[in-house]
């Protein structure tokens, strides 16, 4: 059994994001296809996941300080305090940051959390937002 996200347009199903599109390969063309549908609330865009990365990886190009694109992913959580816990043990503090996959952020915290990521990125890379955003859809 395959899970998908589809997005109905007109009378149709398509895949609502590119690992349901590759998912979908594993059916023939044609094939029918039963299923149950449910649908949700918790819409987000790959569009705006995929620039966010994007972006961690041009702050990871062209920072010495970023090792790579998950260490800045990593950074930003820290700094915007997107964290669930914090231990502190001896000289040591440990943070767990919050997941920002789709199942762990509906549509409106992935933009509360975006809308302040990416200005904090452009700031430390020392560029406008819209110029980080333009080189992200590159």
């Amino acid at each position: 059994m395959k899970e998908l996200m589809l997005q109905r347009v007109g009378d149709y199903l398509r895949p609502f994001d590119p690992e349901s599109a590759e998912r979908m390969k594993a059916f023939h063309e044609y094939q029918p296809i039963r299923a149950q549908c449910t649908g949700t609330r918790r819409p987000r865009s790959y569009r705006q996941l995929k620039g966010y990365w994007k972006a961690c990886e041009i702050l990871a190009d062209n920072m010495d300080q970023f090792a790579d694109k998950y260490a800045v992913d990593w950074a930003v959580r820290v700094e915007l305090r997107f964290f669930g816990r914090m231990t502190v043990k001896g000289d040591n503090v440990m943070v767990e940051t919050l997941s920002i996959s789709y199942e762990n952020m509906d549509h409106i915290e992935a933009n509360n959390f975006f809308s302040r990521a990416i200005p904090l990125m452009a700031k430390w890379l020392g560029v406008a937002k819209e110029e980080l955003l333009k080189r992200a859809e590159e």
